[in-house]
Order: C-alpha cells, then sequence, then structure tokens
C-alpha cells in the first residue's frame, strides 16, 4: 500500500503542492479553456475582455495550452494583439500558476489534485447548454465525474446561461445538495459578439464579404469521448459536401468548422463554395457575421439564437444517434426546421420562412447582454454584481456515507441494503453516498440500484501526500504512539485533503461504512459532526482483520466515532447464494516467501514458504490446488503461527506431466477448499509476499517435452499471481539463447544511438505477408537502416532478391537480439512479441516489448473483420497504451470503425491505406484450386498437440473433404493453421494427402477458384484476387461462445461476400455452383464497403502516412 500511494504523489502535484505554501498572486488570471485544447469561447472573451479594457491593464493573463495548441494560440492571440502568457498544462509552471494565481476561470475541470486556496476566486463557465444527457443521466460515459464534482464544489461561482443547464448541473452532477458556492444566471461570454453589430459590420467588411450569403455549417462531435469515429464523419461529410457545393448559388459561401480531428484532414480545395472557418479568428467571432447556421445536435444553436438569424437542424443520421445518445428533450420541440438530405438543406437555406422564437429565447437565452464579459469580470475583481443574478441553494441537513470502492458484487450488495435502512432511518435529511474510483462496470450496477432519494458523490482516486506524509500517515494508521506523536503535524495536510475531495460539505451525519482502514478515513474522523462506524461482518473484511492497521481502526472506532455499528458476527451467506464456492475468498491469502520449482522426467513440482493469512480456521487437509479443472494436493504444512489468523507454512504441489498436455496455455495455480455446505474459497497465490499485486516477469526453469515440441514453466503474472504457463518450444528457451539475450540487452545501453526500424511478420518466420513487401519497398527507396527479421531456415529465403538480403537479420542471431533491444521503431503483421519469439520467457525481452515509448505499426496479417474486437478472445489487439506512436493500418472506413467503435481505439492511432500485401495479390487465369482454411481455434491449442484427431477443428476438416464432390477431389488442398501443422507434421492421418505445406500461401492462392473457410481473414485475400469464397459456419455459435460471451461475427447475411453453408450438405451443393461461376455482383459490392482500396498503391500511401507522422 505505501509502495502505491508513492508512486502515486510522483509529478506535477508535487510542485502544486511547494507552491500552495507560497503567496498568492493578486493579479494573475490563469483562463483554461477545453483543458488546454481549445483557443476559443468563454474562455477566450474573458481574455479579450482582460486585454483590451483599460480597467484590467494591472491584471496579467495566463492562457493554458497543450503541446499540441501552443503554437495556434500563439497565432491566435498575436493576431488579435492580446498580451498574454502561454503555460502548457500539467508542467510545473501551470502547477505554480493553479496555486499562485488569484483567479481561475476554466470552462471545464482542472487537474484532481487542484485545491482552491481560501483567497483565490474560482469560476466554472462550462462549454454549452447541454441537449445531451450527462453525469448521472449519462453514467456509462460519465468517466470525468469524480473530477467534475469536485470542481464544482470549489468553485466560487458557477455560471449557468438558463434554467435547463442549471437543472442539469443541480440534478445530474448532484449539487443542489452539495453546491455552496453563488449561482451566477448570465449568459456566455462569448455571446456578446452576437450582439456586437459594430465589430460584424467591420469584419464582414474586412473580409469583403458584404455582398456573400454566409451560411455556418457547425455539426456536433458525434461520439461520446475521443473513441468517436473520426475517419466515419470525414467520410459521411465529403460525400454530403460534395453534393451541397455543387447546389449552392455563386453568392453562398458555406463555411464549415468541424472538430479538429475531422477538420484538419478535410481537403477544401476541391469544393467551389464550401470553405473553412478562417483560422485566425475566434469561432463566434465569424460565426457572428453567418446569416444562416446548419448545425445538428450542437449546442452552438442555443447559442447563435441570440441573433435571431435562421437555424437550420441538418440531422441526416437523426434515428442513429439518439439510439446512442440520450437528451434531455426531443430535437422535434425545438423551432428549427430539421431536415435529413441534401435537397431538403438547399430549399430551407433558398426559402426564408418566419420561425416563432421568443418562447425560445425567453426559455434559453433571457440573460443576453453585450457587456457580460466586463460584468463578470467586475464581479471577480469587486464582487460588483451590476444586475447580475446571484444565487445560493438551499441547504440541506446531509447524511453523508463513505462505501469505499465498492469491488465486490456480495459486499455491493449488502451496502445497498445498509444505504436503504440510513435512508429509512434519516427520513428528514439528505443521504449522499460517497465512493472511490472511475466509473467502472462494477460501480455503475451499484449506482443503478440505489435507493432514488440517495444521491452519490465520486472521489477522485489519487492522494496528494508527498512520501513524507505517507510514513507519517501509514504509521499513524497502525500504531498508536505514532497516532498521538504525529497528530498535530497530520492534521494540517489531512484537513486539505479532506477539502479537496469535499471541499464545502459539512454534513450533519458522517457515517462510513467502507469497513477499511484507509487514508480516508482520517479525513472522515475530522468532520465536526456525530460519526458512526460500521465493523463490517467477517467474511467481507476476510483476511484484513490479521493486520494491525484494521486491530487499531476497530479498538479506535468508539473513541473516534460517536457510534461503531458493530456487524462481525453477522450472517451474510445469503450475499453468495449463487457463489457459495467463493464465500470465504476474502478470508484466505496464500503468498510465497521463498519458493523452488523443481522439474523431473515426471512431474513438475513447486514447492515454497509462504505466509498464509486466514480470518477462519480451515482444514488445511481439504485444501487443494486446482489447475485447469484438475485437482491436485498441495499438502500445506503450518510451520508456527506469527499470530491468530497469520501462519508461516509450507507447501507442495506435484503435477504430472501426463498432464500437462492437456492444459491450457496459460493456467492459474488456484488453491481451492469447500466446507461441508458447499461454501469455500478459489484463490491464486502470490507468486512473492513482498511484490504486492506488481508482477515483474520472473520465472522458473523451463522444462522442455521434447517428443511434444512443448515447453512449460512457472511464472510471475503481471498481478503477482502464481501461473503455469504451457506452450510451443521457443528457440529461446535454451541456456546458451538465454545468455545471448541477456548479453545484447546490456550491449544495447552502451551502443551508439542508431535509428533502427524493424519489420517482421509471423512468429519471424515468414516473408509474405505485408511487412516484407514494406520492407522492400523501403529499401528500394533508399532506406539503411530498415532491417528485416527472419528464420535462416525460411524454406522460400532462396526466391528473396539479393539486394533485400543484406539488411535481413537471422532470428536468433545475436544481431537480431541486438538490434530487438536498440530499436525504438516495429513494423509488423503481427503482436510486438512476434518481432523476438513468441511467449518469450527472458524477462529483459518482456520488459522490451511493455516499454511505453516505442514506436509500434501494426500492419495485421489480414483484413480485421470477423471476429468482433470487443471479443474477450481479442485481449491482445487492445490499443496500447504507448508515449510513442502506436498506428494500425486498415483497408477500409468500415474496418476502422471496428478498430474504432469495438476495438476502443482513438482515431488518430488509424491508418486508412489498405495493406501493403494486396498490392502483390494476383490470380493466374487457370486457377483451378479448391483450399479449405479454417481458421484457428486457441481453445483447443493443448488438447491439438495432445492428439490432434479429438480436437473438433480437425473433425470439421474430415466433414469439410468428405462433402467435396468426387469430381473437384484432384483440385483440392488442405491449409491448415501453422499451430495446427506444428501439431500434426510428423504423424500419419487421413486428410494427408491434401495438405500443402511448402508453397507459400500466396503462391497457393494464384491458383484458387474456390476457397473455403469460416471465420479467417485470408477470405479478404481471397477474394481481392477473384476467387469464390465460401463461408462454412456448422459451428459458428459454438465458437463465438468460446471466443467469449461479447463475441459476434462482423459478417452476416447482409454483407457475406460468399455464400453460407451450414452443413455438408449446403457445401456440396454450393461448390458445384461456385466453381463453374465468376464472383457474385452482389458479394463484390458487399467486398467494396470493406476493402476501400483496388488500385495497387497500399504501400505508398501507407509510406507517405509514415513519413507525414516521423515514423520512418
Amino acid at each position: 500500500m505505501l509502495k502505491r500511494v508513492i508512486t502515486k504523489v510522483k509529478g506535477v502535484q508535487n510542485t502544486y503542492l511547494k507552491y500552495r505554501k507560497t503567496d498568492i498572486d493578486p493579479n494573475g488570471f490563469l483562463l483554461e479553456a477545453g483543458q488546454g485544447k481549445n483557443i476559443n469561447g468563454n474562455m477566450f472573451a474573458i481574455a479579450r475582455e482582460l486585454c483590451t479594457n483599460p480597467a484590467w491593464k494591472k491584471f496579467k493573463v495566463y492562457w493554458v495550452v497543450t503541446e499540441d495548441t501552443l503554437q495556434s494560440a500563439k497565432d491566435r492571440f498575436s493576431f488579435y494583439s492580446y498580451n498574454v502568457e502561454f503555460v502548457v498544462r500539467l508542467s510545473d509552471e501551470y502547477a505554480k500558476l493553479l496555486a499562485t494565481c488569484k483567479y481561475l476561470l476554466t470552462d471545464n475541470s482542472f487537474p484532481p489534485f487542484f485545491i482552491k486556496r481560501n483567497n483565490q476566486i474560482y469560476l466554472n463557465t462550462w462549454h454549452g447548454t447541454p441537449l445531451k444527457t450527462l453525469g448521472k443521466s449519462d453514467i456509462k460515459n460519465a468517466k470525468s465525474l469524480a473530477n467534475i464534482q469536485k470542481n464544482y464544489l470549489m468553485a466560487d461561482y458557477a455560471l449557468f446561461p438558463n434554467l435547463l443547464t442549471r437543472n442539469v448541473f443541480m440534478k445530474d452532477y448532484m449539487l443542489e445538495s452539495l453546491y455552496r458556492g453563488n449561482i451566477l444566471m448570465c449568459d456566455y461570454p462569448r455571446n456578446s459578439v452576437f450582439l456586437d453589430l459594430d465589430f460584424q459590420e467591420e469584419l464582414r467588411q474586412k473580409l469583403g464579404l458584404m455582398d456573400k450569403q454566409l451560411i455556418a455549417y457547425m455539426p456536433t462531435w458525434r461520439g461520446s469521448d475521443r473513441t468517436a469515429d473520426a475517419i466515419v464523419q470525414k467520410k459521411i461529410l465529403e460525400k454530403y459536401f460534395e453534393e451541397i457545393d455543387k447546389k449552392l448559388e455563386d453568392d453562398q459561401i458555406f463555411y464549415v468548422n468541424l472538430h479538429f480531428l475531422v477538420g484538419n484532414t478535410m481537403d477544401y480545395s476541391k469544393y467551389k463554395h464550401i470553405k473553412p472557418f478562417p483560422k485566425e479568428y475566434e469561432t463566434y467571432d465569424f460565426l457572428s457575421i453567418c446569416d444562416i447556421l446548419v448545425t445538428d445536435y450542437s449546442s452552438v444553436f442555443f447559442d447563435f439564437a441570440i441573433t435571431k438569424k435562421k437555424i437550420i437542424l441538418f440531422t441526416y443520421d437523426l434515428n442513429e444517434y439518439m439510439e446512442e445518445r440520450g437528451t434531455y428533450f426531443s430535437i422535434e420541440e425545438l423551432p428549427f426546421p430539421i431536415v435529413e438530405t441534401v435537397v431538403k438543406l438547399i430549399n430551407e437555406i433558398n426559402y426564408p420562412r418566419d420561425i416563432l422564437m421568443e418562447q425560445f429565447l425567453n426559455e434559453f437565452c433571457r440573460y443576453r447582454d453585450l457587456f457580460i464579459p466586463e460584468k463578470i469580470v467586475d464581479l471577480l475583481v469587486h464582487g460588483e454584481k451590476k444586475n447580475l443574478i446571484l444565487e445560493k441553494n438551499e441547504k440541506q441537513d446531509l447524511v453523508l456515507v463513505y462505501v469505499g470502492a465498492l469491488k465486490g458484487d456480495a459486499l455491493n450488495q449488502y451496502l445497498l441494503n445498509e444505504i436503504d435502512k440510513v435512508v429509512d432511518q434519516y427520513p428528514d435529511k439528505k443521504v449522499i453516498v460517497c465512493f472511490r474510483g472511475a466509473v467502472n462496470d462494477k460501480r455503475i450496477e451499484f449506482l443503478s440500484q440505489l435507493n432514488e432519494k440517495v444521491d452519490y458523490l465520486a472521489l477522485v482516486k489519487k492522494y496528494n501526500f508527498s512520501l513524507y506524509q505517507v510514513v507519517k500517515a501509514r504509521l499513524s494508521l497502525s500504531f498508536t504512539f505514532f497516532d498521538k506523536l504525529f497528530n498535530r503535524g497530520l492534521r494540517k495536510i489531512i484537513n486539505q485533503e479532506r477539502n479537496r475531495f469535499f471541499y464545502s460539505i459539512k454534513p450533519g451525519l458522517v457515517i462510513n461504512m467502507s469497513g477499511k482502514a484507509q487514508y480516508i478515513n482520517l479525513m472522515l474522523e475530522t468532520f465536526k459532526c456525530p460519526k458512526a462506524a460500521y465493523i463490517l461482518p467477517k467474511p467481507f473484511a476476510g483476511t484484513m482483520i490479521s493486520t494491525k492497521i484494521y486491530k487499531k481502526m476497530c479498538a479506535d472506532a468508539s473513541k473516534k466515532y460517536d457510534q461503531v455499528i458493530d456487524l462481525y458476527d453477522k450472517d451474510v451467506k445469503a450475499y453468495w447464494n449463487d457463489k457459495k464456492e467463493t464465500y470465504y475468498n476474502a478470508s484466505f491469502q496464500l503468498a510465497n516467501i521463498v519458493h523452488r520449482f523443481h522439474n523431473t522426467s515426471n512431474s513438475m513440482n513447486v514447492w515454497a514458504v509462504a505466509v498464509m493469512r486466514n480470518a477462519y480456521e480451515f482444514d488445511l487437509g481439504k485444501i487443494h490446488c486446482q489447475i485447469n479443472e484438475k485437482n491436485y494436493p498441495c499438502h500445506i504444512n503450518k510451520l508456527f503461527s506469527l499470530n491468530q489468523y497469520v501462519s508461516i507454512v509450507t507447501y507442495k504441489v506435484e503435477i504430472p506431466t501426463s498432464d500437462i498436455m492437456e492444459f491450457e496455455i496459460q493456467n492459474k495455480l488456484k488453491f481451492v477448499y469447500q466446507d461441508e455446505n458447499g461454501y469455500g474459497f478459489e484463490k491464486g497465490c502470490l507468486y512473492s509476499a513482498l511484490a504486492r499485486r506488481k508482477g515483474k516477469n520472473k520465472q522458473g526453469p523451463i522444462k522442455i517435452f521434447e517428443k511434444n515440441n512443448t515447453s512449460a514453466y512457472f511464472r510471475q503474472s503481471k498481478n503477482n499471481i502464481l501461473y503455469l504457463t504451457v506452450r510451443k518450444k521457443n528457440l529461446t528457451d535454451k541456456t546458451i539463447e538465454q545468455i545471448k539475450l541477456d548479453l545484447a540487452y546490456y550491449l544495447s545501453k552502451i551502443m551508439p544511438k542508431k535509428k533502427i526500424v524493424l519489420l517482421y511478420e509471423k512468429e519471424s518466420s515468414r516473408y509474405e505477408e505485408s511487412a516484407s513487401v514494406l520492407y522492400e519497398k523501403l529499401i528500394d527507396d533508399g532506406y539503411k537502416d530498415a532491417y528485416f527479421i527472419l528464420d535462416k531456415n525460411y524454406s522460400h529465403f532462396h526466391e528473396i532478391a539479393n539486394k533485400y538480403r543484406t539488411n535481413i537479420l537471422y532470428k536468433g542471431s545475436f544481431k537480431h537480439y541486438l538490434y530487438f533491444f536498440m530499436s525504438k521503431t516495429f513494423l509488423g503483421s503481427e503482436a510486438l512479441v512476434h518481432a523476438i519469439d513468441l511467449r518469450i520467457s527472458n524477462k529483459h525481452a518482456l520488459n522490451k516489448i511493455n516499454d511505453k515509448s516505442l514506436n509500434y505499426v501494426f500492419l495485421q496479417h489480414g483484413v480485421m473483420y470477423m471476429v468482433s474486437l470487443d471479443s474477450e478472445s481479442r485481449s491482445f489487439f487492445k490499443p496500447m497504451k504507448t508515449e510513442g506512436k502506436y498506428r494500425v493500418v486498415t483497408s477500409s472506413v468500415e474496418e476502422a470503425r471496428h478498430f474504432i467503435e469495438l476495438g476502443g481505439y482513438d482515431p488518430e492511432t488509424i491508418y486508412v491505406c489498405g495493406l501493403p500485401k494486396f498490392d502483390r495479390n494476383t490470380l493466374n487465369e487457370d486457377a483451378d484450386k479448391i483450399v479449405v482454411m479454417p481458421t484457428w481455434r486457441p481453445w483447443e491449442y493443448n488438447e491439438a498437440r495432445y492428439d490432434f484427431t479429438q480436437t473438433k477443428y480437425y473433425q470439421m476438416l474430415v466433414r469439410i473433404v468428405d462433402a467435396i464432390p468426387e469430381k473437384f477431389k484432384d483440385k483440392l488442398i488442405v491449409l491448415p493453421h501453422p499451430l495446427f501443422f506444428d501439431a500434426i507434421k510428423d504423424t500419419e492421418f487421413e486428410l494427408k494427402q491434401y495438405l500443402n505445406v511448402t508453397d507459400k500461401y500466396d503462391e497457393i492462392l494464384k491458383d484458387t477458384r474456390i476457397l473455403i473457410t469460416d471465420y479467417s481473414s485470408i477470405a479478404y485475400d481471397a477474394f481481392y484476387r477473384g476467387c469464390n469464397v465460401i463461408f462454412y459456419w456448422e459451428e459458428k455459435d459454438e465458437c463465438m461462445a468460446n471466443y467469449g460471451p461479447t463475441t459476434k461475427l462482423m459478417l452476416n447475411k447482409e454483407n457475406v461476400y460468399g455464400d453460407i453453408c451450414m452443413n455438408p450438405y449446403q457445401l456440396s451443393k454450393a461448390i458445384d455452383i461456385n466453381y463453374f461461376h465468376g464472383q457474385d455482383e452482389v458479394y463484390q459490392k458487399r467486398y467494396s464497403k470493406l476493402v476501400d482500396f483496388h488500385d495497387g498503391k497500399n504501400t505508398e500511401r501507407l509510406i507517405t502516412l509514415l513519413r507525414k507522422d516521423e515514423i520512418i
């Protein structure tokens, strides 16, 4: 726990804490728009007021930027001749200004470590009247709930431009019962320009637009966060822009303002009447001179309505959008015309109509005022209201209930019941439930079941303690002596942290239901009101009862709380009715102090001395070790007890080698127990008692099964759990290879830096996919530091031209290992681990693979539009969290959308350029082969290695081959997955006569007339060439279930580009038809939506993108 907290306080918050002790600058204004990403809006209007009104000349204006927006901000403010200083968000200078500027203004939220000081004045304007739901009403997307609530609790002034916005924030951020600051009812500062007619006329003349009709188009940003699909939006808008451009008159200009992810890549030069907003001008400055606003669901229409000019809602995706996002009222209730086609849009632009807007203006724009920016600054500086409306929430008597991090299903249900009792007990008080941590699925489920009378407050996760303060707080929680010694010294920081978490909240009663000794307990204890503490039932407290920190908490409870509700002995078994086998999970823990892994010819063994924590007296003889549903004695022997609940024990687990071949690849060693009533535990063992929950890639000796070409070893997971890995034998499993890897690693640390680019394909054993095509193009273009990793035994090595061989690194060579450690850029058609050795066990190599600073471009080995990327089986395709440049190559907007929407990829990481290997795809005129290639089934990996004929994969292959008409059998080729072939290559079996494992896939596909597959991406490769594809989906439902419960097959009857067969009879008929006919036009059209490019220039497009991003 100590190490975790120390890690958290590193960084800019330490600088912030330091400067909180210095004097406040009475003339400093810190303005932050969109967390530094925006250079427009309310903050710009305030900056204009401060920079142009002589009354404020003594003030210093600091404008917050990011590294990406710094230059744009400099250009913008230079153009306007406004004198401001720029500060990069989350820099040390930013921390200093946030701690010392008297006036703090934002339209979003300051960072979680921010704590407003008493003499600072904080105004939060937010950034728009909400049409789309927020906060509690959109809890699944409320990732920033805790920090937004925290920021509003600290704000001296919360600005709301209308009652809708006020009511939304009061209800959905639950501020009505929490916020004690001033509610400022006035228009947004940015809207004052809409009332400045002199400015508008001057700007219009300056731009030479007096004789033009200006139409502004400002659509909303689709999506709830940055995973929204910028690529799709761009594609859709380009289609509409082309149509709009043709229909506009010469005196009309359609000015477009798009989200930067879309707008920055839009080519406006191809349009006659469509232009982007002039980048020099603040958005609303230019919008103010426009005659018509075209938007959709954006809050901009609330603002532009002040002008009383025409507003058109162009909602081409109305039904789809409304399914994804909730709104506070129906868009049909707005007084503006709604159109869904370009024809109707042009008609609305060209034909005037009277729109009754008075009711709308009275409801949403009643506070419009030309001088709002000046009045706001005057209010902040002098406290002068000047006709501004200031209100306060009615004070409520609060009961603050703290429930912890909400991590357990049974515990969460128990807490819900206890909260209901509190609500019933205090019917005249407002109950506020507080929890720590980001909003996740488990917490959403809890919040959705909360009593409707209850509000909740999400608390930011990180503490603002310095290292010294962490040590003192930890000791105070653990020992009475230190509690008394540090009481006075800790009081200040504890009060400071309480203010950061709860700020102005003054409850009438505090109830601590968490039942755990945490730093936050020190804060709860400082509230000056009655306090109650819960002692959790024993199954929830679990092994925590063995710790000094817990014992002290219980012993001190009656001293620090007015009431102690002791539920320690309460029977709560009902909360585990459906999961009795995990009832004692919190009550047992095994953590290795020392361990020894020993392999014999007949078994793999683990022996350890461990710390055993058990809240109950379990019969040690009934505890066994379970691996992959097989049970083994674990022989736990107690050496001695440290106290009632903690013992030092030994255990030994012996796993027969005959069982190992049947295991999955990754196997957790679970220690399992059940009592006579079926209540028990299933717990993993901590690999190291000292490592807590953070693993360091440690492992035991590797046992190699030469006969089965298999390796197995015990290892430490990322979460410090003991696992047994069983996989194919690797080259690097050999001792000599481990030594070479270690030497290469250390040598790479002292070698001169070299900009090496490494390319590779599957297991660094192929030269036939996109990486090799890209490599050859780079060599042709003169790249001398591009290298390709390849197994020297690659059977087609002789086909590689001599000029490309110079930069080939032989897999397993010392140069390969050295360059692997030296390289910062990897371009591969597989995951990064394939650049060294699949499931490698060397710790230096594993650390390199997980290096956050690497550049990695995933070229893909095929189009990724089969098994959905949200599948549990696709976890290795999750976006890399890296500080380097991470990119993924896709073949179409539709595939890119798959990565963004189901894979969670940032649109900026996606290249839509086509796969390089498709540039070389051809089909011979006399192609006549029928190729069968189902995709691999990872759940049968080790079963295939043990007896492949018993796998469903093999049995389905047999049925497919039997279904092929006899007249075509001489044309048949079976292409098994490489992992399958590894298991069968030395075995005689029925289908062996049809195998072709010598030719490259590319050569085989050149001669293919029909490809039969299930979910393999090779289908895209084959169809691209001109082959017919038959999809054999006999076991589709079973396969999707094995891939994981969230798995979907992206192809279906509506978009599939080949015949679907569900049984051998259908397959026989389909082969007869497809063999003698070319590709169906319907299938070709469907395919063209999934693969955009057919011009042979995929590699050129990719290299252009790589150069642009400075990856090569």
